[in-house]
């Protein structure tokens, strides 16, 4: 597959700001006819350096995220039917470790002012909300009765819980359950949201850590062990699938995404990747989807890549009449390629939360 269409699906929010510098990019001197030289001294994209956060994803509602890249839209929405005085039991990914578990239900009818909320924390008899905590991550929430009201579009959330050894990720707000409520519906409804990540290369801010390259090189992204995914079960790089994006120069009248292919070490732990040889200057933004091997836990990262062209004839001594039969060095590695200019045009959608 060479090019897919760029959607974001259920993970387009923003991402927070990130502090630090985790790009190794070491581009060394190469003689000509060395590609093989240029590929071990390409640059180095440390994944699990950067800041990560995490959410659950209510897949019953949305459908799975695919180990695809760019990350799809789901397909249709729908509703988890569930009945008036019933009871909906959730069990938690294990990655996940209660903290102090909240529910909360709101309903609503089709005018969007007309809502209620239930709560498990409510003073209020009648506004609480009945949690049960069950063992083995799994809780169980008691749906209130119908009040005749016409309220049936419910959203379910359960709150309160932290990542297993690795409290210092980021949380979002975890997605609400969409519930249809009848009073004929389902009396008991079993739910089981699948675990998210995403991550970014850290740096002062997104565009000003981009990673040098030019048209046609390689670079290698990079899972070390003991990293905030290696914690959370993403421990190799075995189920992924990578694209860039152009960013700018950008022309809407065509695709502007490209499928990569990914080279897996032995270990699995990185993989090598090249820019098409083709690619236009300018700045472009890699995206990389990791899957668990469980199909519950898929990881979403994100860095910026500027891309230059390659020299034309470096060095070539036959350009003055000099003699080209001896090899000659290429002038600081691949053209000498550097950090380029920020001109600061990160996408709103991919904007870095504050705080």
């Amino acid at each position: 597959m060479s090019s897919r269409t760029a959607v974001r699906g259920p993970v387009r929010r923003p991402l927070a700001r990130a502090t630090g510098v985790a790009v190794a990019a070491v581009l060394a001197s190469a003689t000509l006819g060395l590609g093989s030289a240029a590929a071990a001294d390409a640059p180095v994209i440390d994944l699990g350096a950067g800041p990560v956060w995490w959410s659950i994803l209510p897949h019953e509602n949305t459908g799975p995220v695919p180990v695809e890249s760019p990350v799809a839209e789901g397909g249709s929405f729908t509703a988890v039917p569930a009945a008036f005085g019933g009871s909906v039991t959730i069990e938690m990914p294990p990655e996940l470790a209660e903290q102090t578990a909240s529910a909360n239900l709101v309903l609503s009818s089709s005018t969007p002012t007309d809502r209620v909320s239930y709560d498990s924390d409510s003073a209020d008899p009648a506004w609480d909300l009945g949690l049960t905590a069950l063992g083995g991550n799994r809780y169980r929430i008691d749906l209130p009765a119908d009040d005749g009201s016409g309220r049936t579009n419910g959203e379910l959330r359960l709150t309160g819980f932290e990542p297993v050894g690795a409290s210092d990720v980021g949380a979002y707000d975890p997605a609400p359950y969409a519930l249809d409520l009848t009073v004929g519906g389902p009396a008991a409804v079993e739910l089981a949201p699948h675990f998210w990540t995403l991550g970014h290369t850290p740096c002062d801010g997104i565009e000003a850590c981009a990673v040098p390259l030019t048209a046609g090189s390689s670079f290698t992204v990079s899972l070390p062990a003991g990293s905030h995914l290696d914690r959370m079960g993403v421990v190799d790089l075995g189920q992924s699938d990578w694209s860039i994006e152009a960013r700018f120069p950008q022309d809407p009248a065509t695709d502007s995404v490209t499928a990569l292919t990914a080279a897996l070490s032995a270990d699995r732990r990185s993989a090598t990747l090249q820019v098409p040889a083709g690619a236009v200057p300018g700045r472009y933004e890699l995206e990389g989807v990791i899957g668990d091997g469980t199909g519950e836990h898929v990881h979403i990262v994100r860095t910026v890549l500027d891309v230059a062209a390659p020299a034309v004839n470096p060095g070539l001594r036959s350009e003055t009449g000099g003699d080209t039969g001896a090899p000659v060095l290429l002038p600081v590695a691949l053209g000498a390629v550097g950090v380029l200019a920020v001109a600061g045009v990160a996408r709103s959608r991919r904007s870095v939360p504050q705080g």
